[in-house]
């Protein structure tokens, strides 16, 4: 385990071993960055945004001399490992116990801590202020005890979700986007970015399932930030229509619950920011998780028109 100072690192960077053990694993985008690395200009250091003014700012390629360098905001991180605890935790315990008829046991000690970590990390995005010390006080990462099953989960899922992360823009990076000057294409490099990205993941078969979910994690993460999120801007496509892209690229069956948990995610967003959902959250029928997901995501669509 790395030495943390708890003084200026949040808890999710005691996991930097344990993603680059990740990718290491996974042959076909680990070969591909060591190309890039010896031919094309990529420096195999990836660094973190430590200012306080990006902390919702996932990952981007800055050329820094002669060289190319993947950076990651260090306060997004922590928010994003939160927003995987929390999904996690709400799904497994709310939605598939009702879903299945079952009588709902929430852990309380638990639920404190997802819905507290959540709501810190939340904040700190938005007030752009560190708070490092806030999630030390709290169970966390290098807990032995308390909570530690679903950290243990929350662990497992952010390492699948930065190692996409880093292959999004790695591929930006491999397919040539930084050379391009055309901003009419921006829309389509993140799309292929994405696509690249995850056909790269999802050859290591060990891990196929945490990368599937930190994938979703990512979206999920980026979508809740405000009722914004949504539209995609100057430079990206909006998010409903690069969530549909991304979930019919994992290529899953149409029970797994995975459907569900991205339906999960933008169905917390309809409750945060619209009434989309109130007047009939009671009375839907959705026979599938695929159907959940699509369905939410039609009123995610549905939404967008009305972001100003």
């Amino acid at each position: 385990m790395m030495t943390i100072d708890k003084n200026k690192q949040f808890p999710v960077e005691c996991l930097n071993e344990s993603i680059i053990d990740v990718i290491n694993n996974t042959n076909d985008f680990i070969s591909s960055i060591k190309d890039e690395c010896m031919y094309n200009g990529l420096s195999p250091l990836i660094s973190y945004k430590r200012d306080n003014h990006n902390f919702n700012d996932s990952g981007e390629i800055k050329t820094i001399g002669d060289k190319n360098y993947i950076f990651i905001g260090v306060g997004y991180c922590q928010y994003l490992w939160s927003v995987g605890l929390y999904l996690t935790f709400y799904f497994d315990n709310y939605v598939q116990p009702r879903n299945m008829n079952r009588i709902l046991n929430v852990n309380n000690t638990e639920k404190e801590f997802v819905i507290s970590s959540f709501t810190y990390s939340f904040n700190m995005i938005h007030s752009n202020t560190y708070s490092v010390d806030t999630f030390w006080k709290k169970p966390n990462i290098l807990e032995d005890d308390l909570c530690k099953d679903i950290i243990g989960q929350a662990n497992g899922l952010y390492c699948g979700a930065i190692a996409f992360i880093i292959a999004h823009e790695f591929s930006h990076h491999f397919l040539g986007h930084l050379d391009c000057l055309d901003n009419n294409s921006f829309e389509k490099e993140e799309f292929d970015s994405d696509s690249n990205a995850i056909s790269l993941l999802l050859k290591n078969k060990s891990w196929k399932e945490n990368f599937r979910v930190g994938i979703c994690s990512v979206f999920a993460s980026i979508l809740l930030i405000d009722k914004e999120s949504v539209k995609g801007g100057d430079c990206h496509p909006d998010l409903d229509c690069r969530i549909k892209k991304v979930m019919e690229q994992l290529d899953l069956d149409e029970s797994d619950i995975i459907w569900g948990y991205m339906g999960c995610a933008i169905h917390l967003w309809l409750q945060k920011y619209t009434t989309k959902t109130k007047e009939d959250d009671e009375t839907i029928q959705l026979n599938t998780y695929k159907d959940m997901f699509y369905y939410y995501l039609g009123k995610l669509t549905e939404s967008k028109n009305d972001v100003k």
